[in-house]
């Protein structure tokens, strides 16, 4: 009778999932999640790159992109979770960000037993590592094994590209007031350090610490990067282009770097790569 049962032409029969999070977590399925809310918009866009967009009912402001994601309904931000509203859309699968999502309302989701993926990116290779594991919960394993291979063997190419053995000392702004960089557990250090670059503020603590002038004035870095996203952010260029103690303001080496590229870890981080590469390459050749 259970042959038979195999054999019906129609019958679905789903083997159970189960992956690992970057928090240490289990998740476990009975089958594919269909209805899923993701709480960070780098999870949003991870999901759009398994092409399984529409099995998103829910996501977190500044979930910008790809466009259709921004047609979605919104369950929140960063500061916080409406979760009657997550409860009414009966999602069988939340992403969250270990970092960026407000820990009670992942907490309050695992009471109700429902599954939550914890993503924390640290290292390139996570993104890749993401996309297989989404794949998986999300059904969609083969494509995002290809999704990983065609990231991983970019990456591989950009790596072998700009391999350098002189490294320029680089100081990242992603915020004006209080000034805030990142930090050696930010991705964004990792696409340095793969540029040729070395992050002036690699050892600090956490992962987008706040300094002050002073401590960039002594870190003297030889190229600046400041955000795009900043509102004020030609004003951010010009203070320090006004600081001719600086080497990076001296040698004006001080440039605005896409955010939407380089502070997301999705597959377009490789595309920040192509264009930071070149800028720490140029930079370096006019010493």
């Amino acid at each position: 009778m259970l042959f038979l049962l195999w054999a019906l032409p129609g019958t679905a029969v789903h083997a159970a999932i189960r992956v690992q999070d970057d928090s240490g977590q289990w998740v476990a399925l009975d089958r594919p999640a269909t209805r899923v809310i993701s709480l960070a918009p780098h999870l949003t866009e991870l999901v759009y790159s398994l092409d399984a967009g529409k099995q998103l009912v829910g996501v977190v402001e500044y979930s910008d992109y790809p466009p259709a994601a921004g047609k979605l309904p919104r369950i929140g931000n960063h500061a916080g979770i409406d979760l009657e509203r997550v409860l009414a859309l009966a999602p069988n699968l939340v992403l969250a960000w270990g970092s960026g999502s407000p820990a009670h309302a992942v907490g309050r989701f695992r009471r109700l037993r429902i599954p939550v993926f914890v993503s924390e990116i640290k290292e390139l290779d996570g993104v890749a590592f993401t996309l297989e594991r989404l794949g998986r919960l999300l059904g969609h394993p083969r494509r995002g094994a290809q999704r990983a291979r065609a990231y991983r063997s970019r990456l591989r190419q950009l790596q072998d590209r700009y391999r350098r053995d002189d490294r320029l000392r680089v100081f990242v702004q992603v915020s004006r007031r209080p000034i805030i960089t990142l930090a050696k557990t930010h991705w964004m250090t990792q696409i340095l350090s793969l540029c040729g670059g070395e992050n002036v503020f690699d050892l600090s603590v956490p992962m987008a610490p706040q300094v002050d002038t002073e401590s960039v004035i002594d870190a003297n870095p030889d190229v600046i990067l400041v955000s795009d996203a900043l509102a004020d952010v030609q004003a951010a260029k010009e203070e320090w282009r006004s600081l001719s103690v600086l080497t990076a303001a001296r040698r004006k080496q001080i440039y605005a770097f896409p955010a939407s590229l380089l502070l997301r870890p999705t597959m377009r981080l490789l595309d920040g790569a192509d264009w930071l590469c070149p800028v720490l390459e140029k930079a370096g050749a006019d010493q």
